[in-house]
């Protein structure tokens, strides 16, 4: 995992093309997108109105942490698939796309939308 700004850096620096740390970059900038997509999600469910049966909360919510940890391990590894991260990053798009039909608060079902439409162009620009 990459936990400080200097470790992001040295990573992004061993690439030996731009093409190659442009990939990266988008890639690593998809994590946080997920992981704030992960919170509101859960703290929608545990609100006063959570999900119905049919968005199936737990199998969603499991498909967005098994994806996050693997595009994290994958981008950890020496030969990275972005084909495979960017196949993952667009399984939890749709997944809050999903969940944003759930949402009668505008703002709120903005936010969500927001958040599928930026790991949309990161996934079609890796």
């Amino acid at each position: 995992m990459i936990d400080t700004y200097d470790n992001y850096v040295n990573k992004v620096s061993s690439k030996r093309n731009k093409k190659e740390k442009e990939r990266y970059s988008l890639s690593t900038s998809s994590l946080p997108l997920i992981l704030f997509a992960k919170k509101l999600i859960y703290r929608k469910n545990s609100g006063k109105k959570p999900f119905s049966i049919e968005f199936n909360y737990e199998n969603n919510m499991n498909i967005i942490i098994s994806n996050y940890d693997e595009i994290e391990k994958e981008l950890n590894n020496k030969k990275i698939d972005y084909s495979l991260i960017s196949k993952k990053i667009d399984e939890i798009a749709s997944i809050i796309l999903k969940a944003s039909a759930e949402i009668k608060m505008e703002s709120l079902r903005k936010d969500f939308l927001f958040l599928n439409e930026q790991l949309l162009l990161i996934s079609n620009n890796i």
